[in-house]
């Protein structure tokens, strides 16, 4: 490009062409450090007694470990589901030597009608 020629002024939400790293692309320290850590995790899962295996952590830290692992599991769920589904719901509240509710065991009653 000519010396003293612009380029059309990019509008909002767009870049200007060749300028910068392309959306997403994460900066080197970042992906360095992250590979670092899953090198150490992985070393770390091969030898039981190492003080951060998992396995060991989550028997002597329990409290802790679900923390961490409860917030890796989903909340939400999206999921198409074909065929037969045969659900049995078990009474609860008679495993644990307390009466159950009138009406079969439904809290509410209703004796699940």
């Amino acid at each position: 490009m000519p010396r003293g020629e612009h380029l059309p002024k990019p509008k909002k939400g767009e870049r200007t062409p060749g300028s910068g790293r392309k959306p997403g692309t994460p900066n080197k320290i970042t992906r360095t450090v992250k590979e670092l850590v899953a090198g150490a995790v992985d070393a770390a899962q091969r030898d039981p007694t190492h003080p951060a295996n998992l396995a060991n952590f989550a028997v002597t830290h329990p409290k802790e470990f679900w923390q961490v692992a409860s917030k890796l599991i989903p909340e939400e769920i999206k999921a198409t589901l074909a065929g037969q589904v045969r659900y049995e719901v078990g009474v609860v509240v008679e495993a644990m030597g307390a009466t159950p509710a009138p009406g079969g065991g439904d809290p509410e009653g209703g004796g699940g009608q």
